[in-house]
């Protein structure tokens, strides 16, 4: 089973680096990116870029969201992608039908991916078809490509000019605006990226319209990292690194703990059958000879084991997919030549290990001792198979404090108090265009007998759309609503007062971190971005908990892009029908998407739980493998103590004396492997918390419970021989010595 697991992890791992192989040119192309880790870059510098540097071949902004697309009434969700023609040429895209020569130029026009183009159209031609994006723009189609492959970081569906600003990235400061893009550049071969980064610099700091404090510097990031090389809002598909490492450490892992585990059971054969072995050396065999002998037969027993394990990897196929939570492919490392030639060398190698400390532990041993069936040789040989499963049970102490402390961070951050309430809270998307019909749906909804309150907002907690920022008072993320929004996210209002209804003039609500870092004793009197300060909310996590409360500032606006509903207990599900029947009737034409606040907080921390379902296979099959290494050694620990134990018997000690002489020094071993995992788990769980700005601590429980446990399977996996042992009848081990 062990070497099924490492099929199928090795086979994950190398197809999630698999992505982005089969872009022309890859290692030409970069992201920019400020201070390395910022995405967004002035749209103006694309093409001051492809003007002013000749180290540049091809320059492109994108901008990726999603959006509806809109044909004769009916609307299709799809990844839009806002950009130009010069992004086809970098990825070197195949072009269907239509063409690419206008795109961009003109700016009602659009082109879509071959399966989406099917999708909408059926059999129709789609070139010269008008669609409408995101219920605003109009556009005609262009062109049809083929899809992005599927191992792709970038993909998209429906692709338009980024001066239609259907969907950008904004920031103002004095009424002058800056439009920011993520950028990305081919450059021509041999050009140094180093003079391009630094050559940027004044360009771009030079875009940031009124922004005399931006002092950025610029990277150019290869491209052929992009996919493990995650930066925040760059609308790329990411690998999830950290599982990626885990899960290739755990294949590492239990590929040597296999190999340990076969050098003590086979430690344990040869202790058996040293009859044998002393026969071939006295009839003349060679040292050679049976060590080449040994060796035939582990090479021959891991050919049979490896295709037993082809057939387990398809029966674990399902059971590791569900745990990682994505499907395992294994064209990848089945096409690659060095994958399928390192899995022959692995098996000749593991033959040439795995049997040669046996061999040499037989080859040391007397022939006469061993033509008397007695081991006493062997015993006083150097060991090292003790100290290999004190390491594997220190590994599986580790991942079992890992396992627990991660499934007490994800059950705190769920638990813990947010400062609003989650419980039947649904977001509803609302576009734009039907602002003037949210009243009548607030009325609407809001007298079904199953809601209890709602409000519009523009933004919402853990969705912010907008934030400012000066000098004086820092970073205030932003959220616009009225004055149902207190009452409808159950928030508390501090000091001062709320935003009166149908409130016209210009009043802002802040929460006690705002009020903190502004530096006011009072916000009586106070302006802030040049609105009026009213009232004082408490703090409560508009962001997940990896981020601590920042400011926030809630202004009476009448920004939309949400309507909040908070339902009273009882028939949800039928009030949500009710809900979507409202809203269809008066805003039908758009789609009607929403989100459970509760259920929308459980995907925020699906990464940790997928590392917790990754800790939990490493859990079990650590514990396993040694389980497994331990059984080896004490079958050979109990053969080679046949005769004190029937000496000890006949000498009138108990079973339960006997057992507790054989279990003893397996007890000990796993007392050692605990000294050593604790400060190792400490360590790496206290990194690994550094990541929550809200954390559980780590317990004394949390060690006492990984070691109990460990001891615990210990003690099953010895007790059985151990039982054994201690109730044969002494008259035999004696008469067998």
């Amino acid at each position: 089973m062990a070497s099924a697991i490492v099929i199928l992890l090795v086979a994950f791992i190398s197809s999630e680096r698999a992505y982005d192989k089969d872009i022309p040119e890859i290692e030409n192309i970069y992201r920019v990116l400020a201070n390395d880790d910022i995405s967004d870059i002035p749209e103006e510098v694309a093409e001051t870029l492809v003007e002013q540097f000749p180290e540049v071949q091809e320059a492109s902004n994108y901008y990726i969201n999603r959006k509806p697309v809109t044909y004769r009434d009916k609307s299709y969700p799809s990844k839009l992608v806002c950009t130009d023609d010069a992004l086809f040429r970098i990825f070197e895209t195949e072009v269907i039908a239509g063409t690419l020569d206008s795109f961009h130029k003109i700016e009602n026009q659009v082109v879509l991916t071959k399966s989406f183009a099917k999708k909408i159209f059926k059999d129709e031609n789609p070139i010269g078809q008008l669609v409408t994006l995101s219920h605003k723009n109009e556009v005609v189609v262009v062109a049809v490509i083929e899809d992005f492959p599927e191992k792709r970081s970038f993909n998209g569906q429906v692709f338009c000019s980024t001066k239609l600003k259907v969907t950008y990235s904004s920031r103002g400061w004095n009424n002058k605006k800056t439009y920011f893009d993520k950028l990305l550049v081919k450059l021509h071969k041999n050009a140094s990226v180093k003079d391009v980064e630094n050559r940027i610099k004044p360009i771009a700091n030079a875009q940031y319209h009124g922004y005399a404090d931006k002092d950025y510097s610029y990277v150019l990031s290869p491209y052929k990292h992009a996919y493990f090389n995650a930066v925040k809002y760059d609308g790329l598909k990411h690998a999830n690194v950290k599982l990626i490492k885990l899960l290739s450490w755990l294949a590492l892992c239990i590929f040597v703990f296999a190999i340990i585990n076969y050098v003590n059971f086979s430690v344990a054969k040869i202790s058996t059958d040293l009859k044998n072995v002393g026969m071939h050396q006295v009839l003349g065999a060679s040292k050679l000879g049976l060590f080449k002998r040994l060796i035939s037969e582990a090479f021959f027993q891991l050919v049979v084991s490896g295709v037993i394990s082809i057939f387990l990897t398809w029966m674990l196929k399902p059971l590791v997919e569900g745990i990682l939570g994505q499907e395992i492919l294994f064209d990848t490392l089945l096409s690659s030549i060095p994958y399928l030639v390192s899995m022959g060398l692995a098996i000749v190698i593991i033959a040439v290990l795995a049997g040669s400390y046996p061999a040499y532990v037989a080859m040391k041993a007397k022939p006469g001792l061993m033509l008397k069936n007695k081991i006493a040789d062997l015993q006083k040989q150097r060991d090292i198979r003790m100290p290999l499963n004190i390491i594997q049970f220190a590994a599986s102490i580790v991942a079992f404090v890992a396992l627990i402390t991660i499934h007490e961070q994800i059950e705190f951050a769920k638990n813990k108090e947010l400062g609003f309430d989650t419980e039947q809270l649904v977001r509803i998307n609302v576009h734009y265009k039907i602002k003037d019909r949210v009243p009548v749906l607030i009325e609407k909804i809001g007298g079904l007998a199953g809601v209890k309150n709602i409000c519009p907002t523009h933004g919402t907690p853990w969705a912010i759309y907008s934030n400012s920022s000066n000098n004086e008072f820092g970073r205030f993320s932003q959220i616009a609503s009225n004055h149902l929004f207190l009452k409808t996210f159950n928030v508390e209002l501090l000091d001062g007062r709320n935003f009166f209804d149908g409130e016209k003039n210009a009043t802002a609500l802040i929460n006690k971190k705002g009020l903190e870092q502004a530096g006011w004793e009072s916000f009586e009197g106070k302006k802030i971005f040049g609105t009026e300060v009213v009232g004082v909310i408490d703090d409560f996590h508009f962001e997940n908990l990896h981020n601590e409360v920042g400011a926030l500032l809630i202004r009476n606006e009448d920004g939309l892009s949400h309507l909040n509903v908070r339902m009273h207990p009882g028939d949800i599900a039928g009030t949500m029908k009710l809900v979507e029947e409202e809203f269809n009737k008066i805003a039908g034409e758009f789609n009607f998407e929403y989100q459970f606040y509760d259920e929308w907080m459980d995907t925020m921390y699906r990464k940790e739980e997928n590392q917790a379902k990754a800790i939990q296979l490493i859990s079990i099959l650590a514990m396993l493998l040694a389980s497994l290494g331990m059984l080896g050694l004490a079958i050979y620990s109990m053969k080679r103590r046949i005769k004190e134990i029937g000496i000890r018997k006949v000498n009138g000690a108990k079973v339960t004396e006997i057992l507790t002489l054989l279990n003893r020094d397996f007890i000990k071993w796993v007392a050692i492997a605990f000294v050593i995992a604790c400060p190792i788990a400490w360590y790496a769980m206290n990194k690994w918390l550094e990541n929550f700005a809200y954390k559980t601590s780590l317990s004394w429980w949390i060690f006492a419970l990984a070691g109990v446990l460990a001891l615990g399977i210990a003690l099953l996996t010895v007790s059985w021989q151990s039982w054994k042992a201690a109730t044969r009848n002494p008259v035999e081990a004696l008469r067998y010595e």
